[in-house]
């Protein structure tokens, strides 16, 4: 039997399914926006009084947790603490901040210039982001194409009855197709509408004809003469009614003709200074919820101040939902167990959704789950001591809020992981949700890093010493990494500065932006031009340079590390290793791995042109054209690669002219890897180009 023990630790630790959130800042406009905007709805200046508020005096104490600061750590402390972390290893950070949610279904209409694209989110959760479609950013975005046309009557236009009635159906046409098209997405969870903010939920039901007449009469009298300076804002009562009403008609035709059903959701309750809070009540739904039963409808952030309205409308009507977002973390922690009892006084639990509501900034999805927990943790132990609930009837609402409500409204296919009750912490953003899927394991691998000690000094002095011992001669090292894209990058130190890096414990800095630039030294979206990494050579992988190297040298492999001293999460190489070392330590599987590369030879004639090498052959045959000229040169790279640690198994002709495989010998993933890379670096290119002489 269940216990209290074991209600609290599902209750802590159960994943959530956030079915309302919204996309993360790009690190480039972080400053644009403010931290405090995360626990109230205040803007201008009465975001300044917010710091003396409830809600803002209990984020600043858990978030000097979430940053390690001190008890003492004054708002500006955090902020300089957050700086830093910006400029640090953030991803490891915002890993630590999406700790616990499983999906997240994101409205991405809020802003699309400033913030991520909502699949990059895909890398801090544990399944795929979905999107919600705003369809008010739809509609603004049909009407600003057909201004870029020409085809959107302005000016003295707008006087002209039939132009503009044209306009109104060719943009209702477009609106409406745009509809079916996201409906059909795989990608989109369902669709949002925030006339709450616009034109109020009073939304007027009608005919079609009636909707439709509405709808153009507001969109030449009211939209279009001050759509520009708007920016094409919708904001007309009969225009906006009419976008709410077609996207329910179509949801309505999926449900019944497809079996598509993707929920609407409506902001209703607290929301910006600009909201009608009279009109945000969501009792003004009703008519609209009763037009179109087939619609699943979501009335998102607890519709506070309106709790009891709203849990009375999804007790009654069946295609009804509550979502208890929003409040968390911007009420303070009694008014959120107020407002989570009054949600739950009537409503079912089965009819509860969990949302963030968060924005902007990672620390708003931590701050919002753990005051929800700690709230949720605290109503459902006091129903089972008054004897409300058993343990078991606890445990499941838990689970049914938290994910099973939301997997089923929004008819996804994720499936709850099973509950450690013996409390596991969370992967890192390197072991991440993505290897996992990869994999296809049945339940994902709980990796963590082996980490030395940030100031444990990391390099082998016996390796490297009994190394240059052996090849006095060398006056140059080149440090080599692996980017993002493939490309090998590296440093090139001379004998004395490698050394001094060697027995001082250092390391090389560059900058994050530079491990997603492309060849061409453009920055891609990717990365964040902000922070360091530190390139950390592997003294085992010191190999010398050819002979006839120009300079008497030797390549060595790099890994990431972060500014402590750790392994970095974002490191390709250390990805490999610390997978391969947890297989071995965790299921004693040891993986090999070996490289078989093809190659066409071609030779070069007087006139500039090429052709295969050879040509009388077949797979696996041993012609006296390849005895007596590809077997010599294919026996000196041979060698070559041998002499650079590289041990050949095996070399035979492929059916195509000129082709011919090379086997290496099946090695552990990490040496594999490390050679692999070693031979082509421009060093090693140059010593097989030697080998290869013979095609001139």
């Amino acid at each position: 039997m269940a216990t209290l023990d074991d209600l609290k630790k599902v209750v802590r630790s159960c994943p959530v399914i956030d079915n309302h959130a919204h996309n993360l800042l790009l690190p480039s406009k972080q400053d644009a926006h403010d931290l405090l905007t995360a626990t109230t709805e205040a803007q201008g200046d009465a975001l300044q009084d917010t710091k003396t508020s409830l809600s803002h005096i209990r984020a600043v104490r858990q978030l000097r947790k979430l940053y390690d600061l001190d008890d003492d750590a004054t708002w500006d402390d955090l902020m300089g603490k957050r700086a830093d972390i910006l400029r640090g290893d953030f991803e490891s950070f915002l890993q630590r901040c999406f700790t616990g949610i499983h999906t997240i279904l994101m409205d991405d209409g809020l802003d699309d210039t400033t913030v991520y694209l909502y699949d990059w989110h895909d890398d801090f959760v544990l399944d795929k982001t979905l999107r919600i479609v705003r369809i008010e950013t739809l509609a603004a975005d049909i009407l600003r194409e057909m201004y870029r046309k020409g085809t959107l009557p302005i000016g003295p236009a707008i006087h002209n009855d039939d132009m503009c009635a044209e306009a109104w159906i060719t943009f209702l046409q477009a609106f409406e197709s745009s509809i079916v098209t996201e409906i059909n997405d795989p990608d989109v969870a369902g669709f949002k509408s925030v006339i709450c903010y616009r034109t109020g939920l009073d939304v007027k039901v009608a005919g079609d004809v009636q909707v439709a007449t509405n709808g153009l009469e507001a969109f030449q009298s009211s939209y279009l003469p001050n759509c520009l300076q708007n920016d094409f804002r919708l904001e007309s009562k009969g225009l906006n009614d009419s976008l709410v009403i077609s996207t329910c008609r179509l949801l309505s035709a999926a449900a019944k003709q497809d079996s598509i059903s993707k929920p609407l959701q409506f902001h209703t309750g607290l929301g910006d200074a600009d909201i009608d809070l009279l009109r945000s009540d969501p009792s003004h739904l009703q008519p609209l919820i009763i037009a179109f039963p087939d619609v699943q409808i979501i009335l998102l952030h607890t519709s506070y101040p309106y709790m009891r309205q709203a849990g009375y409308l999804a007790t009654v009507y069946k295609n009804v939902y509550l979502d208890l977002g929003e409040v968390f973390p911007q009420v303070s922690r009694n008014g959120q167990e107020t407002i989570l009892r009054q949600c739950m006084e009537i409503t079912p639990f089965s009819k509860l959704l969990f949302s963030t509501d968060a924005h902007h900034f990672g620390e708003v999805y931590w701050l919002a789950l753990k005051q929800f927990r700690e709230a949720f943790e605290k109503i459902l132990v006091d129903y089972v001591e008054n004897d409300d609930l058993t343990v078991d009837q606890a445990i499941q609402a838990a689970k049914d809020i938290y994910f099973n409500n939301s997997k089923r409204v929004y008819n996804l296919t994720t499936e709850l992981p099973e509950i450690e009750l013996d409390m596991q912490p969370r992967r890192t953003r390197a072991q991440s949700n993505r290897e996992a899927r990869i994999m296809q394991a049945p339940q994902p691998l709980q990796l963590a890093w082996k980490e030395i000690e940030p100031h444990e000094k990391p390099y082998d002095l016996g390796t490297f010493t009994k190394f240059f011992e052996q090849h006095s001669g060398l006056k140059y090292v080149y440090v080599q990494w692996l980017d993002y894209l493939g490309t090998l990058r590296a440093r090139m130190l001379p004998i004395a500065a490698f050394h001094r890096l060697i027995t001082s414990g250092e390391r090389i800095g560059i900058s994050r932006g530079n491990t997603g630039t492309l060849q061409n030294d453009h920055v891609t979206s990717a990365v964040t031009a902000t922070g360091q990494l530190y390139v950390e050579p592997d003294i085992t992988t010191l190999r010398l340079s050819h002979s006839r190297d120009p300079l008497a040298s030797a390549t060595v492999i790099g890994s990431f590390c972060n500014e402590d001293g750790r392994r970095s999460g974002c490191c390709p190489r250390n990805s490999l290793r610390t997978l391969t070392e947890r297989f071995s330590d965790d299921h004693g599987i040891t993986f090999l791995a070996g490289f078989e590369i093809e190659v066409v030879f071609l030779k070069q004639n007087l006139e500039g042109q090429y052709s295969p090498w050879t040509t009388n052959h077949a797979w696996g045959t041993f012609t006296p054209e390849q005895f007596e000229v590809a077997m010599p040169v294919l026996a000196e790279i041979a060698d070559e690669l041998t002499k650079i640690g590289i041990d050949i198994q095996q070399f035979h002709s492929e059916s195509g002219p000129g082709q011919y495989d090379t086997s290496s010998r099946s090695t552990n993933c990490s040496s594999s890897w490390t050679a692999c890379y070693a031979s082509s670096s421009p060093s090693e290119q140059s010593r097989l180009r030697t080998a290869c002489s013979h095609l001139a």
